[in-house]
């Protein structure tokens, strides 16, 4: 008699169906059976019944699950049938929370967009330039010789450790066909590591400096490299001149020691591809005797300065070429070089330039 009747009520509240419709009234004839022991045999035979493939799921609200409860009471002569258990909604715990966020869901990254965010990054630049000069020296300068372009290579693996230090090693080299030992004219490895500290960016390590069949000549030293993020004192979005010191010491060859300080400003030409980068920068030596096939008359003192021009196109924008795979950039410098003290190393007044390829992932 319980059966039929409860049954009977139950399909009365149907509503449709779905996993959360036949959960309460479930749970309610169960707990009958358990909490009522007059009822036991005939709440099994309802919960038995209810979960019948043939049966009908229903969806109880909380007015009709008390109106249930009420009749069921008066039916059976049971006064004041408690059904608060389940007067909230009933939810298990792997179903979906239906609780409204003010945040937006996480944006799925498009094809076309994001960088490699993985723990190993590559630096791979392709030069073409009039003149290669490095720390405000010359290296295509030979007298009794017309100047051709040099063709230089720099590339350099970086390991992202992420709150730790950053590994980076590398190699550069650099070829010139009218150099007349040599045509690899210069090796230089390199490797150290790097710490972001915002405000302040570390940099340290070593690097080699191989002259292929001019040996007496090799070196190496140990390097810092301080950079300060001052966007934190603008207030900006990117910084705006990124300052940095820069101190070299040579212990194989000099045992001297090189200084240098700049700045930089970037300029992003937003939807464009287009960015140019500004900078300068000035050197103090100590004690540097030689530098390559270069020696020095004065070994201390303000050595040099620079101002440049950096421009690079993203190919990307262009080829439509997704950047998740890897940024290839088009870049063309310009540089102005200029000596402060013509007794300290080899330095001249030089307009220098070129084009390049960088790839970066």
């Amino acid at each position: 008699m319980f059966t039929a009747f409860l049954n009977d009520e139950l399909r009365q509240c149907h509503v449709g169906f779905s996993l959360r419709q036949w959960i309460r009234p479930m749970v309610f004839v169960l707990g009958m059976g358990l909490a009522y022991p007059a009822f036991g045999e005939q709440g099994h035979e309802v919960a038995d019944n209810f979960l019948h493939p043939d049966s009908i799921p229903v969806e109880i609200s909380d007015a009709e699950l008390a109106r249930v409860a009420r009749l069921a009471s008066e039916q059976f002569n049971t006064p004041n049938l408690k059904v608060d258990v389940l007067s909230s909604p009933f939810k298990m715990m792997l179903l979906p929370d239906d609780t409204q966020s003010v945040y937006a869901p996480p944006r799925v990254p498009k094809k076309e967009e994001g960088l490699n965010q993985g723990g190993v990054n590559l630096d791979l630049k392709f030069t073409y330039l009039s003149n290669y000069i490095y720390r405000g020296v010359d290296h295509s300068s030979f007298v009794g010789r017309s100047q051709k372009p040099n063709l230089q290579f720099e590339g350099t693996v970086s390991f992202d450790l992420d709150k730790w230090p950053h590994p980076f090693v590398g190699i550069f080299a650099n070829l010139y066909n009218n150099d007349p030992v040599s045509r690899f004219q210069e090796v230089r490895p390199f490797a150290g590591l790097e710490w972001n500290l915002r405000p302040f960016t570390i940099a340290g390590g070593i690097i080699s400096y191989i002259y292929p069949e001019r040996e007496t000549l090799n070196t190496a030293e140990g390097f810092l490299k301080i950079t300060f993020d001052d966007s934190l004192l603008f207030r900006t979005e990117r910084p705006v001149l990124s300052p940095y010191v820069f101190a070299a010491y040579d212990y194989t060859l000099n045992q001297g020691v090189y200084i240098e300080a700049g700045v930089k400003h970037d300029f992003i030409l937003e939807d464009t591809g287009l960015t140019f980068t500004i900078f300068g920068d000035i050197a103090y030596i100590n004690n540097i005797k030689q530098v390559f096939i270069f020696t020095n008359t004065k070994t201390s003192g303000l050595q040099h300065y620079d101002v440049g021009l950096i421009g690079s196109y993203s190919l990307n924008q262009f080829f439509r070429y997704p950047k998740r795979y890897g940024d290839i950039m088009l870049v063309g410098y310009l540089n102005y070089t200029d000596g402060i003290n013509r007794d300290v190393l080899h330095t001249d007044t030089k307009v220098w330039g070129g084009v390049g390829l960088q790839f970066k992932y």
